[in-house]
């Protein structure tokens, strides 16, 4: 027993200390070939020690053959591009950025994050799949002094009874090298109103992440940083259609923009140069340029579901032709009640305008299930009259309340100043008994288009409109909305929209 013990120690140094070279493998198979022709060693056990050596002997190869590629990389690259100076830190990294990005092939992870996304698995490179599906239907009560100023009745209910898709969009948005990010959305449902007027383009931008003291820098087509309302996605807000003041807000332009965060996150701001688009709505003649910022702030944050927002955003708006002088443009301001209806309720028509500041202040509470928000926008007017500089004022302003029924809270973006949508707690399921989130909501609207100084009447409208929102997951909600419109000296009109809403992004 003794000897066979010294036998098998004898054969593991052997193993150990001669390592893979050949002539040591050859010794090494002998040494058990004569063990076990005298006994030692069975045939099984030698087998054993045989396949063992092998996938050792394999190990070590491709790990030997592994060095060597990257060592030859790493060398290669310092050879194409002298030592660089890492911006943040100021330390040379040159090899380490060689090796790190490294053009290859990197594996790839598929995953669903309320949407489809492939991710690498450092996480630097990322592409996920966006869009979004709006089926509304429509009825408006033709029965109102205030339809048959717009249309006849008859006329009016054609137009404004219907069932159309709101939205239809598609699009991609990720991040490529750790700190470059991009978005590309289009929608395809076009315009019920004036389909001249706005294409299907929405985000299209390139931009870079953790800028020392700028942060976040994009340069494409975005919306303009204006208005909390207006900047929360269209997926994501409490109603079907935004407030009577968002004719006032910028939308979606080209320019420049920065966003950064600071103190942890409990102030943003947000400023850009832009050269806007012709909105629906806003402008209609003329592209013109301005300038546009945001600062948000969090004076109370005990997490998500214990916050107060507050906020306020400037813009300055001049025409294009000229530059940055007086040089006359038109403007026109209009807007429909708070359904998506093909006709408008107040219209100032056409007017000339040097330059316009616009003005927004938010505010928003959000405390549990309990929700409170809202805007107030001035739009200050320079506009020449005979001759003569000309000031005017048109303002609008909302404010509402939700309650979510089954305990969820609305969502917060610190680094942004933005709400999210409601992520219900349990999805819509018969087969488990779960019924999603239940959302109700009542909000109250004003809008004034009338002003004497700039010689417009457009009017002014008063919104009440009541919702109820149901999550069956955090990708589909139905929707309904009953809307009372009170033009003055007109009359009213009552409307009730519907939506069947799916989304990933």
């Amino acid at each position: 027993m003794k000897k066979n013990v010294l036998a098998v120690l004898f054969i593991a140094i052997c193993l150990v200390s001669l390592r893979v070279e050949a002539h040591a493998d050859t010794e090494t198979e002998l040494l058990v070939k004569m063990l076990v022709e005298n006994g030692t060693l069975t045939k099984e056990q030698a087998n054993l020690l045989a396949s063992t050596a092998a996938e050792r002997v394999a190990k070590e190869s491709k790990e030997r053959s592994d060095r060597e590629l990257r060592e030859r990389a790493v060398k290669k690259a310092e050879e194409a591009a002298p030592a660089q100076t890492e911006i943040r830190t100021g330390k040379d990294i040159s090899a380490e950025a060689a090796k790190k990005w490294e053009i290859t092939a990197r594996p790839v992870e598929t995953s669903w994050d309320n949407a489809l996304t492939f991710k690498t698995s450092d996480s630097n490179f990322e592409i996920k799949l966006i869009g979004r599906t709006y089926a509304d239907m429509l009825y408006v009560d033709g029965q109102s002094t205030l339809t048959e100023l717009l249309r006849n009745q008859g006329d009016f209910l054609r137009r404004n009874d219907q069932a159309f898709i709101r939205s239809a969009r598609l699009g991609l948005e990720g991040k490529i090298y750790e700190d470059f990010l991009f978005k590309f959305e289009y929608d395809f449902y076009g315009d019920i109103n004036t389909k001249t007027e706005v294409d299907g383009l929405k985000s299209a931008y390139v931009g870079m992440e953790h800028i020392p003291f700028v942060g976040e820098l994009k340069i494409g087509h975005m919306k303009e940083p204006f208005s909390l309302e207006e900047l929360d996605s269209f997926n994501d807000i409490t109603f079907l259609e935004r407030s009577l003041p968002n004719v006032f807000a910028p939308g979606y332009d080209w320019g420049i923009c920065m966003n950064n965060a600071w103190f942890d996150e409990r102030i943003t701001f947000a400023a850009g140069a832009f050269r806007n688009s012709v909105h629906s709505g806003t402008m209609v003649s003329g592209n013109e340029w301005s300038a546009t910022t945001r600062l948000t702030g969090l004076p109370w944050y005990e997490g998500q579901g214990r916050l107060m927002h507050l906020g306020a955003a400037y813009s300055y708006r001049v025409p294009e032709s000229g530059g940055w002088n007086n040089t006359n443009e038109n403007i026109r301001f209009r807007s429909q009640p708070e359904l998506w209806t093909r006709d408008y309720v107040l219209d100032t028509g056409n007017f000339e305008i040097n330059s316009e500041n616009l003005l927004g202040a938010e505010a928003a509470v959000v405390y549990g299930p309990l929700s409170i928000q809202g805007e107030v926008i001035d739009a200050w007017i320079n506009s020449p009259r005979d001759q003569l500089s000309t000031r005017g004022n048109l303002y609008g302003a909302y404010a509402y309340i939700s309650y979510i029924l089954t305990g969820e809270s609305r969502e917060y973006s610190t680094s942004r100043g933005e709400f999210r949508s409601v992520t219900p707690k349990h999805v819509f399921s018969f087969r488990d008994r779960t019924w999603g989130a239940w959302e109700v909501a009542a909000r109250c609207s004003y809008l004034n288009l009338d002003d004497k100084n700039l010689g417009i009447s457009g009017g002014s409208l008063v919104d009440a409109t009541i919702g109820l929102n149901w999550y069956l997951n955090p990708n589909m909600r139905l929707m309904v909305n009953w809307v009372h419109a009170d033009r003055a000296g007109y009359g009213a009109l009552d409307g009730i929209q519907t939506r069947a809403q799916w989304d990933f992004e």
